[in-house]
C-alpha cells in the first residue's frame, strides 16, 4: 500500500516538474485515463491522495487570483484550482531571480541565463511576461543567443501552448529576423526555420512573401524544408491562388526546378492538412513518415 501512494506521489510530482503548472481538474483527468481500471485511480482517490500531498508540502494548490498571476496564469473559470509541484516554486524562484539579467546584463549573463531555462526545460516553463522579455532580446547581434532564444520561444510556445503576452511585438520581431537572415545560416542551421514555424504558428502572411523571396533569389529548392511543418499549413493553404498562378509562371519559363520545389511544398501543406496532430509527437518531426509526396517533375510548359 505504502509503494502504491509512493508511486502516485512520484508520478504527480513528475507531471506537474514537467507541465509546471495544471488545473486540478485536468490532472485528476490526467490520472483516470493513464490508469484504467486500475486500483486507487477514482476519482475519490486521487482526490484524497492529492489532499495528502497538499498537507505533506509535496505540492501546492492555488486558487487566488493574486497568487495564479504571480505564476503568469490568467485564470479563465473563477473555480477552478492550479496544482504546482514544491520543487517547481522553488526553481521558480531560482530562475525569476537571475531572470532580470536578460535586462540589464551583459553578453555573457544572458547567454548564462538561457544555458539554466534551457537546463531546468523539463522541470520549469517560463510565464508570458518573462517570454515577452525573451522577446525583446531578439534584436541582439549575437546570432548564437538568438538561436537560443528562438528554441526556447519555440518549445515553450509551439510545444507547450505557452504565448508571449505581446502578439505584436512577437511577429514584428521574426519579420524582421527574415529580413536579417534570408537564408539558412550555416552554423545555427536551424534559425530561419522556427522563425517560419512561429509566424506559421501566428497565421503570418510574412510566409508567403518570403517564399516569393525565396523563388526571386533562387534558393526554394533547396530551403523547401523550411515550409514542411503543421505549423504553416493555413498560411500556405490560404494563400492557394497566388501560389498556383506563382508555380504557372515558373513553369512557362522553364524553371522547373523551382517550379517542382513549390509544387511540393503545396502538397506537404495538403497532406499535412488532413493529418490529426498527436500531442505526444515532437513538432519537428511533424512530416516524418507521411508517405511518398505526389511527384510533378515532367510537367513542362
Amino acid at each position: 500500500m505504502i509503494k502504491i501512494e509512493v508511486d502516485f506521489e512520484t508520478e504527480v510530482i513528475d507531471y506537474l516538474s514537467e507541465k509546471g503548472h495544471v488545473r486540478r481538474g485536468q490532472l485528476i483527468k490526467y490520472l483516470i485515463e493513464s490508469h484504467p481500471g486500475d486500483r486507487g485511480y477514482s476519482k475519490k482517490s486521487i482526490e484524497r491522495k492529492l489532499a495528502n500531498m497538499h498537507k505533506a508540502e509535496l505540492i501546492l494548490i492555488l486558487k487566488d487570483l493574486q497568487d495564479l498571476e504571480k505564476h503568469g496564469i490568467e485564470k479563465e473559470d473563477g473555480k477552478a484550482s492550479y496544482v504546482f509541484a514544491k520543487n517547481s516554486i522553488e526553481r521558480t524562484r531560482h530562475i525569476d531571480t537571475i531572470f532580470n539579467l536578460l535586462k540589464t546584463g551583459d553578453e555573457i549573463d544572458k547567454k548564462m541565463v538561457l544555458d539554466e531555462i534551457k537546463r531546468y526545460e523539463k522541470r520549469y516553463v517560463l510565464n508570458p511576461s518573462q517570454l515577452d522579455l525573451l522577446v525583446l532580446n531578439l534584436d541582439n547581434k549575437d546570432t548564437c543567443l538568438i538561436d537560443n532564444l528562438l528554441e526556447i520561444l519555440y518549445k515553450h510556445i509551439i510545444d507547450k501552448g505557452i504565448k508571449p503576452g505581446n502578439k505584436t511585438i512577437l511577429l514584428e520581431k521574426l519579420r524582421d529576423l527574415l529580413e536579417r537572415y534570408p537564408e539558412e545560416h550555416k552554423k545555427h542551421t536551424m534559425l530561419r526555420r522556427r522563425v517560419i514555424w512561429l509566424l506559421g504558428f501566428y497565421n503570418d502572411k510574412a510566409i508567403i512573401e518570403q517564399l516569393k523571396k525565396d523563388v526571386e533569389a533562387g534558393i526554394l529548392s533547396r530551403q523547401k524544408g523550411d515550409y514542411w511543418n503543421w505549423s504553416t499549413v493555413r498560411v500556405i493553404e490560404e494563400g492557394r491562388t497566388e501560389l498556383f498562378y506563382l508555380e504557372n509562371r515558373l513553369r512557362k519559363e522553364g524553371n522547373i526546378e523551382t517550379a517542382d520545389a513549390l509544387a511540393e511544398i503545396r502538397n506537404q501543406a495538403e497532406i499535412l492538412s488532413e493529418k490529426p496532430i498527436d500531442p505526444n509527437e515532437p513538432r519537428e518531426a511533424a512530416i516524418s513518415s507521411l508517405g511518398q509526396i505526389p511527384n510533378l517533375r515532367g510537367i513542362k510548359k
